[in-house]
């Protein structure tokens, strides 16, 4: 395997500034680095370490991965599997299989997402939220591979329930938790306590729900998409601290199957890529470097049936496409979409061995036997999996998780 430096945490290697952008993509004969980085970080996002970059973590969340030294022998990842259950399944790069993994101290599902605690006595280990109208967590030691209980919110979690890392101001080094359930409520996460407490309200009355999901841009902030079937966006800024108003999404409601990835080519470099879901293909690109970021509306020219309930994304790792974003459609289909970073254009891409729906999530193999390539989880409360060979362009059948995923499906690094 390659040696790298592996983000692990979920999602990314791109910034908010093209500073980070050119510190991660310089030169080409940086390439082989930049690819294993990329395909470590840039699968799905799902809630938002902010240092790290972005991961979507809301209620159909993918995987972490952060940045840190040289990986173990092996790279297992744990996976919650969600589907109102408090089930793990454990991914072995050696033998390519799944092992029952250790039980959650409750049921996960919608809503339910993680976050790594960075600072404080529980330094390395992972707050998961369990969601389904609940505010219970549970606390993963990476040192004993078990969970105990966790604090409680203030609150309870549900649909569009999301986090992110604060890295600047008072609230430096907290996490903030969007609690969904059509609520403007948020909770801060203070690691040096343990505990959560009220935080700074979403700036609309209409709050979070289904497809909110949050991404970093420029001076710390941190935009928040409200979902919900609206146009609704916040924006957290350090300084204040608190959400102000965002800018309204031009192109369309955000809901379900919602997602973001970074543009790192072609016309549009340096921004992001902000895909509506609810089942229509729409999207808006977004400049996050302007106070407000601008939002310009996508072209309408290639029209699949449009992400929904499942979809995720990753980066296609290495090959003659590398560096291209896949985008699995989910919505219980086995449709697949590409995003050419060089044209910055969509076009179908490699089918799935079965259909995709809520929970799927994705994660790159960094070593054993299918080394330099990406899992994808296809959740629907089933136990099936696939690989995605990048070699080929192709996805194959994957061995079967020890148990089945639904939502609050995740997965991260088993450290």
């Amino acid at each position: 395997m390659v040696s790298i430096k592996y983000l692990f945490n979920v999602s990314s290697i791109f910034g908010i500034t093209g500073i980070l952008f050119s510190h991660y993509f310089p030169k080409k004969q940086n390439k082989i680095r930049i690819l294993a980085l990329a395909a470590a970080s840039m699968l799905l996002f799902a809630g938002c370490e902010r240092h790290r970059l972005f991961d979507n973590a809301r209620n159909d969340a993918s995987s972490f991965v952060n940045v840190g030294t040289a990986p173990p022998a092996f790279t297992y990842y744990l996976v919650v599997l969600g589907g109102n259950t408090g089930r793990t399944s454990i991914y072995d790069p050696e033998t390519n299989t799944f092992s029952a993994g250790p039980i959650l101290t409750g049921n996960v599902e919608t809503g339910g997402h993680s976050f790594p605690v960075t600072s404080g006595p529980n330094t390395g280990k992972r707050i998961v939220v369990h969601g389904r109208v609940t505010g219970n967590t549970s606390l993963y030691d990476p040192s004993t591979q078990t969970f105990s209980a966790g604090p409680v919110l203030v609150g309870t979690v549900n649909w569009g329930g999301n986090s992110f890392e604060v890295t600047s101001g008072a609230y430096i080094g907290q996490q903030i938790v969007v609690l969904g359930s059509s609520t403007s409520s948020t909770n801060l996460y203070d690691p040096l306590m343990n505990s959560f407490s009220l935080g700074p309200p979403l700036s609309l009355g209409g709050g979070a729900y289904d497809g909110s999901l949050n991404f970093p841009i420029s001076g710390d902030r941190t935009l928040v998409v409200h979902g919900r079937n609206s146009q609704e966006t916040s924006i957290f800024d350090p300084t204040i601290p608190g959400f102000i108003l965002g800018p309204t999404v031009p192109t369309a409601a955000v809901s379900g199957g919602s997602q973001v990835f970074p543009i790192t080519g072609g016309t549009e470099v340096g921004k992001i890529m902000l895909m509506n879901g609810n089942g229509v293909w729409r999207y808006t690109i977004v400049d996050i470097v302007p106070q407000p970021p601008t939002f310009v509306p996508g072209l309408l020219g290639f029209a699949p049936p449009g992400p929904g309930t499942g979809s995720n994304n990753f980066r296609i790792p290495s090959g003659a496409n590398a560096g291209d974003q896949v985008i699995i459609i989910g919505n219980g289909t086995a449709t697949t979409a590409i995003f050419d970073q060089a044209t910055n254009g969509f076009s179908l891409w490699a089918p799935l061995p079965g259909p995709a729906f809520q929970g799927s999530t994705s994660f790159y193999i960094a070593d054993g036997l299918e080394a330099g390539k990406v899992l994808l989880i296809h959740g629907g409360d089933s136990n099936q999996t696939s690989i995605y060979d990048p070699a080929a362009d192709t996805f194959s059948p994957g061995p079967p998780l020890s148990n089945n995923a639904g939502w609050g499906a995740h997965a991260f690094l088993l450290q």
